[in-house]
């Protein structure tokens, strides 16, 4: 929770913020307070500043669910002169160990040269990680060796106090292992597997929030996810069981898809341009035959593993039309697929936009493109999900 000298100083507020904070408390939660300073990255007052803290001190010094964060993102400092704040920090509250979390140098991006000042142990360090920190990198295991070297040695010690991606593109929980998929996936999961290797605590940034992109929560009346395949990313690092939301009839995976017709499976033809046309071609090994299944909001989207663009029929609407991929994107509904049992094992493919299912028109050859047609009982429009 941010805190500023106005915040402990005002006989309104402060009274109104300890309720809200030791609510939180009698939860069984921890509660971190932290000083946000107005438009800078520095303490541009210490004795107001300390002024506040020791109030704060007054209040929780001896409860060990209250935990405090001398300032947060100390970007204006240089490593040397924020180790010395630090240092007389702990000299005026001389708190308690492990009361503390000192963010690192920057917008708390490492948390090495902190960690190495003698003066400063038995205090936990702050770490903040967000993919832009570091570049674009489609590989999770980049982030998570970058994330391990802004630790070093200090993983005991760190307590990753911001960590998210903008929650507005749908993540499957499934897709993250992936090598080739997009930098805030391949991120999460870096810098999230690290965490759980190391058994860091990680707080998402942010929770209830209406207009920020990296919220959990939209509203704070019903609590509903945004990214309910982002939470549970979460809910894997943390040990928790990562409950599946909206489960359709097939679960969250990558699957090949097999046309009962022609025992053909559905092909991207390894094709990554937008627009190309899938297929359909023999069983094989390649990943042009892999498709990420992702079930949100009621529908799924199809991702092929080969180039991650998603079946799509564009703008076609008439029977016999191409079915196509293109870049996901979830605001186009002609990406967005319903799953219809046929009760035998097999499902029809049907397209939100123009209700029509995917179909092989017949066509048993390899390389034969895929169409959209009007339900029916035909095999060509049965295909069966083969979990890999």
């Amino acid at each position: 929770m941010p805190i500023t000298p106005l915040t402990a100083s005002n006989v309104s507020y402060w009274p109104v913020y300890q309720a809200a904070i030791n609510a939180i408390v009698t939860e069984g939660c921890n509660v971190i307070l932290c000083y946000w300073p107005d438009g800078v990255h520095h303490v541009p007052d210490t004795t107001q500043w300390y002024t506040m803290w020791k109030q704060v001190d007054t209040v929780y010094k001896n409860n060990a669910a209250v935990l405090y964060e001398p300032i947060n993102e100390p970007v204006d400092y240089s490593s040397t002169n924020l180790c010395n704040l630090y240092a007389n920090f702990l000299n005026q509250l001389n708190p308690a160990s492990w009361k503390c979390i000192l963010d690192g140098t920057g917008y708390a991006g490492e948390v090495i040269s902190v960690g190495n000042d003698s003066r400063l142990t038995s205090q936990y360090l702050g770490l903040h990680c967000y993919w832009w920190f570091y570049g674009s990198y489609n590989v999770w295991s980049s982030y998570y060796n970058i994330v391990s070297g802004k630790v070093g040695t200090y993983a005991s010690r760190t307590v990753i106090t911001e960590v998210g991606v903008e929650t507005f593109r749908k993540i499957s929980f499934w897709w993250q292992w992936d090598t080739g998929v997009y930098e805030d996936q391949a991120f999460l999961t870096g810098s999230l597997a690290y965490s759980k290797d190391n058994l860091i605590g990680t707080i998402a940034w942010s929770g209830v929030n209406d207009i920020d992109t990296y919220r959990w929560f939209s509203a704070n009346n019903n609590l509903v996810e945004v990214n309910p395949g982002c939470a549970n990313m979460f809910r894997w690092s943390w040990g928790l069981t990562a409950t599946p939301k909206w489960q359709g009839p097939i679960a969250d995976g990558r699957f090949k898809l097999q046309n009962r017709a022609s025992n053909l499976m559905l092909d991207n033809l390894g094709s990554t341009t937008d627009g190309a046309s899938v297929a359909q071609w023999q069983d094989g090994t390649s990943a042009n035959q892999q498709w990420n299944v992702s079930y949100t909001d009621g529908y799924y989207t199809l991702s092929c593993a080969t180039g991650k663009n998603c079946l799509d029929v564009g703008s076609n609407t008439s029977d016999g039309s191409a079915v196509q991929q293109k870049a996901l994107s979830f605001s186009n509904n002609s990406q967005r697929w319903t799953f219809v049992s046929t009760g035998d094992g097999y499902y029809k493919v049907v397209n939100l936009t123009t209700g029509k299912c995917l179909d092989t028109g017949g066509q048993t050859t390899n390389g034969s493109s895929l169409q959209q047609w009007s339900g029916s009982s035909s095999y060509n429009q049965q295909w069966k999900f083969i979990q890999l």
